[in-house]
């Protein structure tokens, strides 16, 4: 009986060595991606697709329909439009996962079952994008900076209030829960956004 050279018994041993590295016993997740401006949702293994994570609150949501989902969505008024509005954008047409949009949400026994699953999903995403609600300014703040008319305007105004608040902690919801910073915590990159229709919506004259 032959015995295996050193060589092919240094690359057996490279083989179990990256095998054994691998993650193991991952199940398919169920992804999205926009194709011709509408969303499709598809399987792949976790380990080998490129895609980015959306980690976000709730907020007072309801079941809505949005332009380019092709099924109702449980969402709050500014995270509909968020992903009308901005998501399509951040995301192109590569792969994405956002609870809300590729979990379904009337059916209990998914949402179960990929709790187990989330560490996994952030963990190894390229990233992650973290949805701020915008709800971090006191109403005296807003009020405050409405109506400005420069951007010098602004930043004056701003300063200016902003003495008013020395000390205090803006009540923002992103960063009162706690599974969205285990959320960042699992995460390697994190990009903050907001949407777009938020800020118009706080500093409208």
């Amino acid at each position: 009986m032959s015995r295996p050279t050193p060589d092919a018994m240094q690359h057996n041993t490279s083989e179990e060595s990256t095998a054994s590295e691998r993650p193991t016993g991952l199940p398919a997740i169920k992804f999205a991606r926009f194709k011709n401006a509408t969303l499709e949702l598809f399987e792949a293994p976790i380990e080998s697709t490129d895609y980015i994570a959306f980690s976000h609150v709730w907020g007072d949501w309801t079941w809505r329909s949005i332009t380019g989902i092709p099924y109702e969505v449980k969402a709050s008024q500014e995270k509909a439009q968020f992903i009308a509005n901005d998501l399509p954008a951040l995301v192109g047409d590569g792969a994405f996962w956002m609870d809300t949009l590729t979990v379904d949400q009337r059916n209990p026994a998914e949402v179960s079952e990929i709790v187990d699953a989330i560490p996994d999903i952030f963990r190894m995403a390229r990233k992650t994008i973290a949805v701020k609600e915008c709800d971090g300014l006191y109403d005296c703040c807003i009020a405050a900076l409405a109506g400005f008319e420069t951007l010098k305007e602004f930043i004056d105004r701003f300063i200016d209030h902003n003495d008013d608040h020395v000390g205090h902690i803006c009540a923002e919801s992103y960063l009162q829960r706690l599974w969205t910073l285990q959320e960042c915590l699992l995460s390697h990159t994190i990009e903050f956004v907001i949407s777009s229709n938020s800020m118009s919506q706080y500093f409208a004259s």
